[in-house]
């Protein structure tokens, strides 16, 4: 069976392995071994395996994803699992115990915390628009 199909059955059964155990164990395999359960041999993928590969998956074509602008980010950075638990923090501080000094700490650091994903994200997006080949 190849190394594929055995992925992918454990991606089905839900049994799989960390990326790093399968790492490992074929790190420990020969190169033969390892060539063969990719359908390979040491100068790459046959033409009538890349193509097939093509056919499944598709291209590496980056261009075809969704261009966003800076506002579908700043909303993004805010549905971040830890910045909505900040919200939901500061809400409760402020009405069980009416102390809007922490509420309003809180609210910065949510805010401050957001904004950094932000500037991360919006930033690493325009780079990769600018990449060469991306479509931009």
């Amino acid at each position: 069976m190849a190394m594929e199909e055995k992925l992918q059955k454990e991606l089905h059964t839900g049994k799989s392995t960390s990326a790093e155990e399968k790492f490992r164990a074929l790190a420990k395999k020969e190169q033969e071994e390892v060539l063969t359960s990719f359908s390979a041999d040491p100068n790459g993928l046959s033409e009538e395996e890349r193509r097939r590969r093509l056919e499944e998956y598709g291209g590496n074509d980056l261009s075809e994803k969704e261009k966003h602008g800076w506002f579908y980010f700043l909303l993004h950075s805010f549905m971040d699992a830890f910045i909505i638990v900040l919200l939901i923090l500061s809400f409760v501080t402020y009405l069980l115990e009416r102390d809007i000094l922490s509420a309003s700490i809180i609210l910065v650091l949510a805010c401050m915390s957001a904004l950094i994903r932000f500037v991360q994200d919006y930033g690493s997006y325009r780079d990769m628009q600018k990449a060469p080949g991306y479509g931009a």
